[in-house]
């Protein structure tokens, strides 16, 4: 197929008139990452620092966590992260949320200086 140009010129196979592009469909789209998926990431990336650190970042990463999220990330029992979360926030590193079972832990708001 030899098509010609305003010049007069024949167009190339890969000139950008002929290239046929195909958007990706929303259905093709890689579905949103879970609070599992996200986990397993910050256990890849944070496998050498300590366990603060990796509930930092997953923190960082979801907004909060609760206690089986926790156990899960360290692949601890229940005590070690119940320590771990309550050291924390007596630290100042985390506000506790709710009580009971519904309990999740997030990075303090910064305040502004007035």
């Amino acid at each position: 197929m030899n098509e010609r140009c305003c010049d007069g010129k024949t167009i190339q196979p890969n000139h950008p008139d002929l290239i046929k592009t195909t958007l990706t469909p929303e259905s093709q789209q890689p579905p949103p990452l879970t609070p599992t998926d996200v986990l397993k990431s910050v256990q890849a990336e944070h496998a050498l620092t300590t366990d603060d650190e990796k509930i930092l970042a997953l923190i960082q990463r979801l907004g909060s966590i609760n206690n089986a999220l926790c156990r899960q990330l360290l692949g601890a029992n229940h005590n070690r992260p119940t320590y771990l979360l309550k050291k924390m926030t007596a630290n100042g590193m985390l506000v506790r949320e709710g009580t009971g079972r519904a309990t999740s832990y997030c990075l303090p708001q910064p305040t502004t200086a007035k």
